[in-house]
């Protein structure tokens, strides 16, 4: 509905605009052309009458003068030039009065002209006259031309023709003018019908496409046929539409993330929570006796709640990462020392669950720029997942090497190793490979917030892994070569 009223305001527009156009142009130069050929005939015809009336006044003044011709041959002369000019000829004395007419015999002979129509020829000016002429009944054109002998004006020559066939011209031309008028209007019709068709297509398909838009269909395109203002328009709503598809399958990611985010913290907070209620029921009914037994639950009750405290400082890091607010303070810093002091804090944790934890053979190792405290965090986050997938009696090494213009820092351990189909998914908060073989429960944060401190040093992060054969969790920190302190708040 909305396209076919653009459609018809489109066409109906168009349509007027040439129509209007047409019809002034075509009125204009018509009227214009019908006057100037009316007025060119009307010159045309009394300078014949002038030229020719001369003629007749020469011939006419020797019979005036009492010469030859006589009446006879002059009034042949008359009828003569009467039939050649389609005129009335009528030959005047020089008083006014009609002496001979063409044809023969009319009533007229006689008559007294109107001193206003004699005064200024018989004075030797000849006249022309226009319009109504009462002696006839209609509108005339009349040459009154002086007829001399001898300097002297002994009469004139009255030349009378109608409008008839100048208006027939005129008429035919009018008529020519009107036919053209009205092919005139059929092309400028077609014209704009098939302009209006060619460019409410394109905006009929926007329309639609902008209606599908609404409706959250960002896929929909508009052909693009030309190169005018057009179709520019419909490649600029394609980019936009392509733009607004874009944002829009984005809005959906982050709502999917947001939906599974909230999922996964709902689950990691039910599962302890659930443990700790459980527990503290059973102590708080004295369903548990012994002293050994309410030790034990107490305790699990309390790693429980170390639990959950270490899922929401992982959680508050992790938003502060992510929304921008969390800033490392970047200095030169000895990566070597950072690497056994932080495996000497872990070794007692190691020995708990029987793995043997250490640091391989370092090379000669630059400086690197670093967060120390953040630095910490991420070696205590990659150790912590190794000792959790390594089984007892296996082995968890850190090591260093300089690679570039970084120095490459890895944790290795012999593990279970992860599947190549998870290699990737590793990073994603909340995701934990087989919950089922993990040593302990980790919140499934620890490799997400690795990632976002690694970025903000200006690092990347990698794994590679074996199924059975283990895993290597690795990292890089920027040399400090060229180290200007005060850009070291990344």
């Amino acid at each position: 509905m909305h396209s076919g009223r653009v459609r018809l305001r489109l066409f109906g527009k168009l349509l007027l605009t040439y129509l209007v156009v047409v019809v002034i142009t075509v009125t204009t130069l018509g009227g214009a052309s019908l006057y100037l050929v009316r007025g060119y005939f009307l010159q045309q015809r009394e300078h014949l009458l002038l030229v020719q009336g001369r003629q007749i006044a020469r011939g006419a003044a020797g019979y005036l003068s009492g010469g030859f011709p006589d009446r006879r041959t002059t009034q042949v002369i008359l009828t003569f030039f009467g039939r050649v000019l389609e005129a009335r000829v009528w030959l005047v004395d020089g008083s006014g009065q009609v002496i001979l007419a063409s044809p023969e015999r009319h009533p007229v002979v006689g008559t007294m002209l109107p001193a206003k129509q004699t005064k200024g020829v018989l004075s030797g000016t000849a006249a022309r006259f226009s319009g109504y002429d009462p002696l006839f009944g209609r509108p005339m054109l009349t040459v009154a031309v002086p007829v001399r002998s001898d300097r002297r004006v002994l009469g004139a020559v009255f030349l009378h023709t109608s409008f008839s066939p100048i208006n027939t011209t005129v008429d035919r031309l009018r008529n020519l003018l009107l036919y053209s008028t009205l092919l005139a209007v059929v092309i400028s019709t077609a014209m704009a019908l098939y302009l209006s068709r060619r460019l409410a297509r394109p905006l009929q398909e926007i329309s639609a496409a902008a209606l599908d838009m609404a409706k959250g269909n960002f896929d929909r395109r508009v052909q693009v046929d030309s190169a005018d203002e057009v179709g520019q328009l419909a490649e600029t709503f394609n980019y936009m539409a392509g733009e607004l598809g874009k944002i829009a399958e984005a809005q959906r990611r982050l709502e999917s993330m947001r939906r599974e985010f909230v999922a996964n913290v709902s689950h990691e907070l039910r599962t302890p929570l659930t443990a700790m209620r459980g527990f503290l029921e059973a102590l708080v009914d004295g369903m548990v006796k012994d002293p050994a037994g309410r030790r034990r639950y107490l305790a699990v009750s309390l790693e429980e709640t170390l639990r959950l405290n270490r899922l929401v400082n992982d959680l508050l890091d992790l938003s502060r990462m992510e929304s921008g607010q969390l800033a490392v303070d970047l200095e030169p810093m000895d990566l070597g020392e950072l690497l056994h002091r932080t495996v000497e804090k872990l070794e007692p944790l190691a020995a708990q669950r029987e793995v043997l934890l250490a640091v391989a053979p370092l090379p000669p190792l630059p400086q690197v720029l670093g967060d120390p405290d953040r630095v910490e965090q991420i070696l205590i986050n990659l150790v912590d997942n190794a000792l959790r997938y390594t089984p007892a009696g296996g082995r968890v090494e850190v090591a260093a090497v300089p690679e570039g213009a970084s120095v490459r820092v890895s944790v290795r351990d012999t593990g279970m190793g992860i599947a190549p189909e998870e290699l990737e998914l590793i990073w994603d908060r909340f995701h934990k490979v087989d919950r089922s073989r993990a040593r302990s429960g980790g919140t499934g944060l620890g490799l997400s917030i690795v990632k976002q401190l690694v970025g903000l040093h200006g690092g990347t992060v990698s794994a590679v892994s074996n199924p059975g054969e283990g895993s290597t969790f690795s990292f890089t920190l920027r040399r400090a070569e060229g180290f200007d302190s005060g850009d070291g708040r990344g």
